[in-house]
């Protein structure tokens, strides 16, 4: 059940619902965790709110989850070996989160450890249920190894499906349609680090910087997201965003955002999600920018040979002579521009499109 639903968007709620039954239990998840994110899982219950902002913070300083991030690698524990139970359940995160939930005594296995994460499968038994023993012990240790197998391949297969994505060397991400973050890359972490990111993780949820940028950004993700029945539904897009009210350009980058796809029938990804590029504006890509800002901006024709001819550096006014139009229309035509694009002053126009090359998706078909 584990191996098929690395290859089923729902498969992995119906293999934990079968662990849960199979040890007698309330509940089973599995659990990632990482530093920027915080944590995230799948469960054999939808439960939105015990992996919600609150949870996350109450979680931070409770001594299950400082125990949890101390276990052994490949050996399963149960809570009493691990903390003592009954000052556990005095703290906030378990009175809060654990007993309205009837988790009262719990058994886990950390199965997989990464560079910054750490995957674990954890079983849960109510108040009524009997401890777990030694067999319940010796059993899920054997079926961790079983769930690390899965899940490699599971990202295997993302990866083999989604060709190039995981050897970007823009800072990407991965994120829901409500801006929760599911995966990044190293670039991204090392960006989400630096005092000029105008992007930032702020409890597993990405955010701006600005948080005048942040309807912009928020707009396009809610459309590469939505449903194709969905009114919302879009294409994604390109915004310039900012770390500070500077104006200056080296305070700027350019977010990319795009439906991250399913590959065929292997539906990977538990839900609608997009891809997120961020680079900082370099103006040093050197193409032919004029389809391209059509179909990233919504420019129309007109405007996008005004934007691609001003991209090579010649003035509003020698550009309007280029293309036979007079100053007052060419002029007219830079302000549907500044819109569409987001920008306000030309020199920015001119770094976002000359960033636009460099910032091209990769190719997810």
């Amino acid at each position: 059940m584990y191996y098929r639903a690395a290859y089923e968007a729902d498969g992995w709620n119906e293999a934990l619902d079968a662990t849960a039954r199979l040890f007698g239990g309330s509940r089973a998840c599995i659990i990632l965790t990482d530093p920027i994110s915080g944590f995230r899982s799948v469960a054999s219950v939808e439960d939105p709110e015990f992996i919600g902002t609150e949870a996350l913070e109450l979680s931070r300083n409770d001594m299950l989850t400082k125990a949890w991030l101390q276990a052994p690698l490949n050996r399963a524990q149960r809570y009493r070996e691990m903390v003592d139970l009954d000052a556990f359940r005095q703290g906030d995160y378990s009175r809060r989160f654990f007993k309205p939930r009837d988790m009262d005594n719990g058994l886990l296995c950390v199965f997989r450890n990464g560079r910054t994460t750490r995957w674990s499968v954890d079983i849960s038994r109510s108040k009524a249920q009997p401890e777990f023993e030694h067999k319940d012990v010796d059993l899920l240790e054997q079926l961790a190894g079983h769930i690390r197998c899965a899940k490699e391949l599971e990202i295997a297969l993302r990866h083999a499906a989604f060709p190039g994505i995981a050897n970007l060397l823009h800072a990407y991400m991965v994120v829901d349609g409500r801006g929760k973050v599911l995966e990044l890359n190293q670039a991204a972490e090392r960006l989400l680090v630096q005092k000029d990111a105008a992007v930032r993780v702020t409890s597993g949820y990405l955010r701006t910087t600005r948080d005048a940028d942040w309807p912009k950004l928020e707009r396009l993700v809610v459309q590469s997201c939505a449903a194709p029945d969905d009114k919302r539904s879009g294409t994604g897009g390109m915004a310039m965003i900012a770390c500070d009210d500077t104006g200056m350009l080296t305070s700027r980058q350019v977010v990319s955002v795009t439906p991250l796809p399913m590959a065929g029938s292997i539906e990977i990804l538990p839900e609608r999600c997009a891809l997120i590029l961020i680079r900082k504006v370099e103006a040093t890509a050197d193409v032919n920018l004029g389809e391209l800002a059509r179909k990233l901006f919504g420019l129309s024709p007109s405007n996008a040979r005004l934007a691609a001819i001003l991209a090579t550096g010649l003035s509003l006014r020698s550009a309007a002579e280029q293309l036979n139009l007079s100053y007052r229309t060419a002029r007219s035509y830079l302000e549907e521009i500044f819109e569409k694009t987001g920008t306000r002053r030309q020199t920015e126009l001119i770094a976002l499109l000359k960033a636009v090359g460099s910032v091209t998706l990769p190719s997810l078909d």
